[in-house]
């Protein structure tokens, strides 16, 4: 099936669709990273089955949610500040690139909260530490919460899910990032390809997916 085809070929499912971080680029002035993906859909053309494809850009954010909350502490009303910062936008947990709409901000949990893992009790910190090799930094952090979403529900996943600010990545601009005119030229000029160079692109992922075995 599809999904297996894109697996394959070492791509990364944001979303719904696919994305390519070995191919992304770096604006390292402005915190981003811009991962170029593709938007696919398989249709029956009379006799044969088609493949339609269209190119597309992931924007994700060097900097983390507790980066945000950093931000937050600054002001005079912490957590409504932090609140509005982070409530309903996407972010990305680098270590299995998987998206999370952030639901609420848990500020009585944190990364020293123990849990049952593997017949033990097990910090939250020292799951990451076994599981992922991560070395989670600040065990004060307040937890982000994300509601399951229709598909994580079918798979069984019914609790709400808890994130680890330093280990979520923000995607998307900010309204502060969207009103300056030299970043969004810099992501324009990465992003809108002129239709030659898109029909290149085009050709060379569909290259990909006929030579891979």
């Amino acid at each position: 099936e599809l999904r297996t085809c894109m697996e394959e070929l070492q791509l990364a499912q944001l979303g719904r669709n696919y994305y390519d971080p070995a191919a992304k680029s770096l604006l390292r002035e402005y915190n981003l990273e811009l991962w170029p993906g593709y938007v696919t859909s398989i249709r029956q053309q009379e006799n044969e089955m088609m493949l339609c494809c269209e190119l597309s850009t992931k924007v994700l954010r060097t900097d983390t949610c507790l980066d945000q909350f950093k931000v937050a502490l600054k002001s005079n009303d912490f957590k409504r500040t932090i609140t509005r910062i982070l409530l309903g936008n996407i972010v990305i947990t680098r270590y299995n690139n998987k998206t999370y709409k952030i639901d609420d901000i848990d500020f009585t949990d944190n990364p020293s909260r123990t849990f049952n893992w593997k017949g033990k009790e097990t910090s939250i910190a020292d799951y990451y530490k076994a599981r992922y090799n991560i070395q989670i930094k600040d065990l004060k952090q307040p937890l982000l919460v994300s509601n399951p979403n229709a598909r994580q529900r079918r798979a069984g996943i019914t609790e709400p899910i808890k994130l680890v600010p330093e280990l979520c990545n923000m995607t998307g601009l900010s309204d502060e990032q969207r009103a300056d005119f030299k970043l969004m030229k810099a992501v324009s000029g990465v992003t809108l390809a002129d239709p030659k160079n898109r029909v290149i692109q085009l050709n060379k992922f569909a290259k990909r997916v006929t030579d891979k075995p």
